[in-house]
């Protein structure tokens, strides 16, 4: 799965009225989407390393993801949203 796949799902996900009813998916694909960050995050770093030994010039750029800062967008939403919800049923 791609990132873009991951947010595809989220927004997928969220659109949905009753947020109760996926919170857990939401929550299970947040943590999947972290993992993926993750392991491509360390693949890049081991290329890196790699490269460095073979004297090869590489240079690590710091460039915004913005898949990465959508995701995140879209699930603090959807959390702010639930947060709505529950606190709305105990009044």
């Amino acid at each position: 799965m791609e990132k873009t796949e991951f947010l595809e799902k989220l927004k997928a996900l969220t659109a949905n009225e009753d947020v109760l009813s996926v919170n857990r998916e939401v929550n299970e694909l947040k943590t999947q989407f972290e993992d993926f960050t993750i392991e491509e995050e360390r693949k890049r770093q081991v290329a890196f390393l790699e490269n460095s030994e073979n004297e090869e010039k590489m240079f690590e750029t710091h460039i915004a993801d913005a898949v990465k800062d959508e995701f995140y967008e879209v699930f603090n939403a959807f959390k702010e949203k639930k947060n709505a919800v529950l606190k709305q049923q105990k009044t």
